[in-house]
């Protein structure tokens, strides 16, 4: 089971632990056109007893994060990474997902902040690109909360994209696997993003920012 993503080794033996002291959720509740946000509850308890049940200690220290706006999750990823996180968990489509691995580098160095914290994925989007790479990833929440908690982390490779346009490096949402849902054009700053999946421009980017302004049913 692949639920969780590394880029260190070392992240195993962390993962490994009883505890989930250090565990912290990155909601997006505005994903899956609001039903994230509407089931949450009911997501957060499930995840309690079957941490319960596989004998989980330290339930209660789980933090939940939610995002209120685009561009907020790569800043309570860092928050969380500086304060010891252990793992730090996307919830959300693949936009949320991209926004968290924004927070796992520094903005101004673009290093990594840690190599001894892991991202977990909870797929709760309405895409779903990334999951399709996880195989322990479904529709199944319950099936995926255990692959949470069960899963073994693997390294996974993390692409940098060096971009020139107004406004790239503010925006780090989007519905698109990449998150670089901005149209960007030849004058601008220079800024830097990065993907853990794909990464593409032309057509594909104007198509993800016309589907991230279009209403979700």
């Amino acid at each position: 089971q692949k639920a969780l993503v590394c880029c260190d080794s070392r992240v195993k033996d962390t993962i490994s632990e009883m505890s989930l002291k250090g565990w912290v959720f990155i909601v997006n509740p505005a994903s899956g056109g609001g039903s994230t946000g509407q089931n949450w509850r009911k997501i957060i308890k499930s995840f309690g007893e079957i941490a319960a049940k596989e004998g989980k200690t330290g339930i209660d220290d789980v933090e939940v994060k939610f995002t209120t706006e685009a561009g907020e999750a790569p800043i309570l990823t860092r928050e969380a990474i500086m304060a010891g996180a252990k793992v730090v968990i996307a919830v959300g489509g693949d936009g949320s997902i991209s926004e968290v691995v924004q927070g796992f580098f520094d903005p101004v160095t673009k290093q990594p902040l840690s190599t001894e914290c892991a991202m977990g994925i909870l797929p709760a989007g309405t895409g779903g690109d990334f999951k399709r790479m996880l195989p322990a990833l479904s529709s199944d929440t319950d099936a995926n909360l255990r692959a949470l908690l069960l899963g073994e982390p693997h390294a996974v490779d993390v692409g940098k994209a060096e971009l020139q346009g107004p406004e790239a490096a503010a925006r780090a949402g989007g519905g698109s696997s990449s998150g670089a849902s901005e149209v960007v054009h030849s004058a601008g700053p220079p800024s830097t993003r990065f993907f853990i999946n794909i990464a593409s421009l032309g057509t594909s980017g104007l198509i993800a920012k016309l589907a991230n302004e279009s209403p979700k049913f």
